[in-house]
């Protein structure tokens, strides 16, 4: 026999043993680094094929040979849940150990149990409350009050406006969901209880106001006759009729709904115009009498004067900010000289016999002359008229209404008045003008610097506006002058100019 070494003997003994484990390894596929094969594997493949008959429907068998319930399909747990739901409860179906741990079981039951409870409560609550999701019921914010509030007070002075058979065009209870800004929107209430001139003037604060709240309701409290010329100031959306007598603080007791967001005091400097809207609880109160209210510029211009009084406020406005649309009223006297010899008080009335020496003038000149009054001026128009030889044709008495007189002076060729609001009304048309101004200086209440305005004046102590009797600076105006004035106005062309400060009469 042929012996080998100990290195052939190991090489022989390995083969041999390889060549034992390889039908185990054609079978297997797998071997253990030491040659043994993987009973583990073949074991559980074994307890497989075993336990497979025996399993029943809806289990499964582990290789621990303990069966557990088989999950149930997707869409069974779903309609399982919304069934559980419909009665009041909330349940995560059975499902085996793999599928949902215990800390997720319990975030989508709670989230569950929330979102009813949320249904509940929306479901359940009565208006004007909010119901939490711990079931507690809570008000309504305080701004979602007063706007129902004020949705439901519009709503109801509408009904009784209907049942009454009309009302006032975008009077304050009527202007809803027709206007520019319904009722529903948060409201500025701004008192100018005042005149016609008084109105026009304050067309540049009311703008810088509309242009401050872009997204309110502004209401302005003034003379309901001037409801329509308030309107065409696009700044304006309903009118609060209230008056007084003279330039007295009105009543705004008849404030309907809640309180305005905000009030603004362009009436006066003095508490009574306060306090008048301050009865009404504003959120936010702007006035010269109140603690942090603006000085009072006593001797500005009262166009500049408001528009500074809102400066202070941070709310700008233009006082140069003050012409109106041409009206689509027709004018019954195209291209006449308009002479208006009344005023509200005497202290402002030009007598009436140097305005009859001024019409025969203008008549000789060959103008047509247009005279007009307001309510109880006929007497004084009358006398102009016949002592300037004037034909009753050519007389507007009575008191036009705004509508038309708007468009006689807008469509004049000149306007020849007293310190009253026909002046402003000129100012505010573009129309050319001759102003006579007696107890306030122009640089007050006068037109705005420019080539077709002319304010004849005579420099001295200021007086009273509202007096009884004609203010003696008046009277020192001469007829002459007067006619003067307005035919160079007449000749002159369309926007010749002028100096920039109002011209003053010589003494």
């Amino acid at each position: 026999m042929t012996s080998l070494d100990p290195q052939q003997h190991e090489t022989a003994a390995a083969r041999r043993n390889h060549e034992a484990t390889a039908p185990d390894r054609r079978k297997n596929r797998v071997t253990a680094p030491d040659g043994r094969k993987h009973e583990a594997a073949k074991a559980g493949r074994r307890e497989r094929e075993v336990t497979a008959p025996d399993r029943r429907k809806g289990e499964v068998s582990a290789a621990d040979g303990l069966r557990r319930e088989a999950p149930a399909p997707d869409g069974q747990r779903r309609t399982a849940a919304i069934a559980d739901r419909r009665k009041g409860e909330v349940t995560v179906p059975d499902r085996p150990r793999h599928e949902v741990s215990a800390p997720g079981r319990r975030k989508r039951e709670a989230s569950a149990a929330d979102r009813q409870r949320r249904r509940a409560a929306v479901s359940d609550r009565p208006r004007g409350e909010v119901s939490s999701a711990d079931g507690r019921k809570r008000e309504a914010p305080a701004p979602d009050r007063r706007r129902r509030a004020a949705v439901a007070s519009g709503r109801r002075e509408r009904e009784r406006e209907a049942a009454a058979g009309g009302g006032r065009e975008r009077d304050v209870g009527a202007a809803g969901r027709g206007g520019k800004r319904g009722d529903w929107a948060p409201r500025v209430l701004v008192l100018r209880a005042l005149g016609l001139g008084d109105l026009l003037a304050g067309v540049p604060a009311l703008r810088g106001i509309r242009r401050a709240f872009p997204g309110h309701q502004l209401i302005l409290a003034q003379p309901p006759g001037l409801t329509e010329l308030a309107l065409t100031t696009g700044a304006v959306d309903a009118v609060l009729a209230a008056e007084a007598p003279g330039r007295a603080v009105p009543d705004l007791s008849h404030w309907p709904g809640p309180p305005p967001e905000v009030a603004v005091d362009l009436h006066g400097n003095g508490p009574e115009s306060r306090d008048a809207l301050a009865a009404l609880h504003p959120r936010r109160l702007l006035a010269h009498a109140c603690p942090d209210g603006p000085a009072w510029l006593a001797h500005a211009n009262e166009r500049d004067r408001w528009c500074a009084f809102l400066g202070a406020y941070g709310i700008p406005a233009d006082p140069r900010d003050l012409r109106l649309s041409r009206p689509a009223t027709p004018s019954p006297a195209p291209g006449a000289v308009v002479v208006h010899p009344g005023a509200a008080a005497c202290s402002r009335r030009w007598p009436g016999e140097r305005f009859a020496a001024v019409v025969r003038c203008l008549r000789a000149a060959g103008h047509h002359v247009i005279l007009t009054g307001g309510p109880g001026e006929d007497d004084l128009v009358r006398s102009v008229a016949e002592r300037g030889g004037q034909p009753d044709h050519d007389l507007l008495t009575g008191g036009l209404p705004l509508g038309q007189l708007s468009a006689l002076v807008a469509e004049a060729s000149l306007v020849l008045s007293g310190d009253t609001g026909l002046a402003h009304l000129a100012v505010a048309h573009g129309t050319r003008s001759v102003t006579l101004f007696g107890p306030v200086s122009p640089r007050m209440w006068g037109p705005p610097p420019g080539p077709d305005h002319l304010a004849l004046w005579k420099p001295g102590p200021p007086g009273d506006p509202h007096g009884r009797t004609p203010d003696t600076r008046l009277l020192r105006i001469r007829t002459g002058e007067v006619a003067a004035a307005c035919l160079m106005l007449l000749r002159a062309p369309r926007g010749h100019r002028r100096p920039a400060t109002p011209a003053h009469a010589a003494p």
